[in-house]
Protein backbone atom coordinates (compact mmCIF):
# COMPACT_ATOMS: atom_id res chain seq x y z
CA UNK A 1 0.00 0.00 0.00
CA UNK A 2 1.01 3.59 -0.27
CA UNK A 3 2.64 5.87 2.24
CA UNK A 4 -0.51 7.96 2.10
CA UNK A 5 -1.55 6.35 5.34
CA UNK A 6 -1.93 2.66 4.98
CA UNK A 7 -0.03 -0.56 5.48
CA UNK A 8 3.59 -0.47 4.40
CA UNK A 9 5.58 -3.42 3.07
CA UNK A 10 3.18 -6.02 4.43
CA UNK A 11 4.73 -5.95 7.90
CA UNK A 12 1.67 -4.56 9.67
CA UNK A 13 2.62 -0.90 9.65
CA UNK A 14 0.13 1.92 9.15
CA UNK A 15 1.35 5.38 8.22
CA UNK A 16 -0.64 8.26 9.65
CA UNK A 17 -0.01 11.88 8.79
CA UNK A 18 0.33 14.27 11.70
CA UNK A 19 -3.23 15.58 11.29
CA UNK A 20 -4.60 12.03 11.13
CA UNK A 21 -2.86 11.10 14.38
CA UNK A 22 -4.29 14.20 16.03
CA UNK A 23 -7.77 13.25 14.81
CA UNK A 24 -7.25 9.70 16.10
CA UNK A 25 -6.32 11.16 19.48
CA UNK A 26 -9.55 13.18 19.55
CA UNK A 27 -11.65 10.20 18.43
CA UNK A 28 -10.12 7.99 21.14
CA UNK A 29 -11.10 10.66 23.66
CA UNK A 30 -14.70 10.45 22.38
CA UNK A 31 -14.63 6.63 22.40
CA UNK A 32 -13.70 6.84 26.07
CA UNK A 33 -16.99 8.67 26.67
CA UNK A 34 -19.09 5.79 25.31
CA UNK A 35 -21.05 3.81 27.88
CA UNK A 36 -20.15 0.23 28.73
CA UNK A 37 -23.36 -0.86 26.96
CA UNK A 38 -22.35 0.98 23.78
CA UNK A 39 -18.88 -0.57 23.89
CA UNK A 40 -20.31 -4.01 24.55
CA UNK A 41 -22.57 -3.67 21.50
CA UNK A 42 -19.39 -2.99 19.49
CA UNK A 43 -17.61 -6.01 21.07
CA UNK A 44 -15.06 -3.76 22.76
CA UNK A 45 -14.13 -3.92 26.43
CA UNK A 46 -13.60 -0.82 28.57
CA UNK A 47 -10.06 -1.95 29.44
CA UNK A 48 -9.18 -2.09 25.72
CA UNK A 49 -10.30 1.51 25.33
CA UNK A 50 -8.33 2.56 28.41
CA UNK A 51 -5.16 0.87 27.09
CA UNK A 52 -5.60 2.54 23.69
CA UNK A 53 -6.22 5.94 25.26
CA UNK A 54 -3.15 5.66 27.49
CA UNK A 55 -0.97 4.55 24.57
CA UNK A 56 -2.16 7.36 22.27
CA UNK A 57 -1.65 9.94 25.03
CA UNK A 58 1.84 8.60 25.69
CA UNK A 59 2.84 8.79 22.03
CA UNK A 60 1.33 12.27 21.73
CA UNK A 61 3.32 13.42 24.76
CA UNK A 62 6.53 11.97 23.40
CA UNK A 63 6.06 13.70 20.05
CA UNK A 64 4.78 17.01 21.42
CA UNK A 65 8.01 18.92 20.81
CA UNK A 66 9.01 17.01 17.69
CA UNK A 67 8.81 18.18 14.12
CA UNK A 68 7.44 15.10 12.38
CA UNK A 69 5.22 14.74 9.33
CA UNK A 70 3.99 11.18 9.79
CA UNK A 71 3.88 8.22 12.14
CA UNK A 72 4.53 4.64 11.11
CA UNK A 73 2.44 2.70 13.60
CA UNK A 74 3.58 -0.91 13.92
CA UNK A 75 0.67 -3.24 14.63
CA UNK A 76 1.69 -5.67 17.34
CA UNK A 77 0.47 -9.24 17.06
CA UNK A 78 -0.32 -9.67 20.73
CA UNK A 79 -0.33 -7.14 23.51
CA UNK A 80 0.78 -3.60 22.84
CA UNK A 81 2.70 -1.37 25.17
CA UNK A 82 4.32 0.43 26.51
CA UNK A 83 4.63 2.60 23.43
CA UNK A 84 8.07 3.40 22.08
CA UNK A 85 8.83 6.11 19.54
CA UNK A 86 11.83 6.14 17.23
CA UNK A 87 12.38 9.25 15.14
CA UNK A 88 13.66 9.02 11.58
CA UNK A 89 15.22 12.43 11.10
CA UNK A 90 15.70 12.64 7.30
CA UNK A 91 12.10 11.75 6.47
CA UNK A 92 10.37 13.46 9.40
CA UNK A 93 8.65 10.18 10.24
CA UNK A 94 8.33 8.73 13.72
CA UNK A 95 8.10 4.94 14.09
CA UNK A 96 5.79 3.85 16.90
CA UNK A 97 5.66 0.41 18.46
CA UNK A 98 3.48 -0.74 21.33
CA UNK A 99 0.55 1.56 20.58
CA UNK A 100 -1.84 -0.75 18.72
CA UNK A 101 -2.43 -4.45 18.48
CA UNK A 102 -3.71 -5.91 15.24
CA UNK A 103 -6.96 -6.84 17.00
CA UNK A 104 -7.54 -3.26 18.17
CA UNK A 105 -6.60 -1.82 14.77
CA UNK A 106 -9.26 -4.01 13.11
CA UNK A 107 -11.88 -2.65 15.53
CA UNK A 108 -10.96 1.01 15.00
CA UNK A 109 -12.92 1.56 11.76
CA UNK A 110 -16.13 0.41 13.46
CA UNK A 111 -15.43 2.57 16.52
CA UNK A 112 -14.60 5.60 14.38
CA UNK A 113 -17.80 5.21 12.36
CA UNK A 114 -19.82 4.73 15.54
CA UNK A 115 -18.43 7.98 16.98
CA UNK A 116 -19.21 9.74 13.69
CA UNK A 117 -22.82 8.56 13.76
CA UNK A 118 -23.24 8.98 17.52
CA UNK A 119 -22.11 12.62 17.55
CA UNK A 120 -23.59 13.69 14.22
CA UNK A 121 -22.10 16.36 11.97
CA UNK A 122 -22.55 19.49 14.06
CA UNK A 123 -21.45 18.00 17.39
CA UNK A 124 -18.61 16.16 15.66
CA UNK A 125 -17.32 19.42 14.25
CA UNK A 126 -17.63 21.12 17.62
CA UNK A 127 -15.91 18.38 19.63
CA UNK A 128 -13.22 17.21 17.20
CA UNK A 129 -12.89 19.99 14.64
CA UNK A 130 -13.56 17.47 11.89
CA UNK A 131 -16.38 16.40 9.63
CA UNK A 132 -17.81 12.96 8.83
CA UNK A 133 -15.70 12.64 5.65
CA UNK A 134 -12.50 13.17 7.65
CA UNK A 135 -13.51 10.41 10.05
CA UNK A 136 -14.32 8.11 7.15
CA UNK A 137 -10.86 8.79 5.69
CA UNK A 138 -9.27 8.05 9.07
CA UNK A 139 -11.20 4.78 9.39
CA UNK A 140 -9.96 3.79 5.92
CA UNK A 141 -6.38 3.94 7.23
CA UNK A 142 -6.92 0.86 9.37
CA UNK A 143 -7.46 -2.75 8.33
CA UNK A 144 -11.03 -3.99 8.45
CA UNK A 145 -12.14 -7.28 9.96
CA UNK A 146 -12.72 -8.70 6.48
CA UNK A 147 -9.33 -7.72 5.07
CA UNK A 148 -6.45 -10.09 4.65
CA UNK A 149 -3.91 -7.79 6.29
Amino acid sequence: MTSEGQELSGEGVIRLRTDEFELLRQVVREIRELSDDQLSALSVRRDEVDVLRTAVRSVHGELADSDYTALDVVLDRDSAGPPAVTRTEPTGTARVTGMLTQATAVRLPGLIHYVRDWLGGLELSHRTGSDPAQLDALADRFPSAGSSR
